[in-house]
């Protein structure tokens, strides 16, 4: 029986000149294979807030749960 996940954690997008940091909370229930990853905050360079900026919440989000070994 698969258990019921609650991961906190962030996601790192290195490019040639700038890092975005994707902090995330994904959750999943057993019983009903519900699974929910919510994007909490990106921030570029380690120092700017640009979660209100990002618009690409779905690929990101998508992205992410393929990374996650599950």
């Amino acid at each position: 029986m698969k258990s019921n996940r609650n991961i906190k954690d962030s996601y790192y997008i290195e490019q040639d000149n700038y890092t975005l940091e994707v902090f995330y909370h994904y959750y999943s229930e057993s019983l009903t294979d519900y699974q929910e990853l919510e994007i909490q905050k990106v921030m570029l360079n380690g120092s700017i807030d640009v979660t209100d900026l990002y618009f690409d919440h779905i690929d990101l989000e998508d992205t992410i749960i393929k990374s996650l070994d599950l």
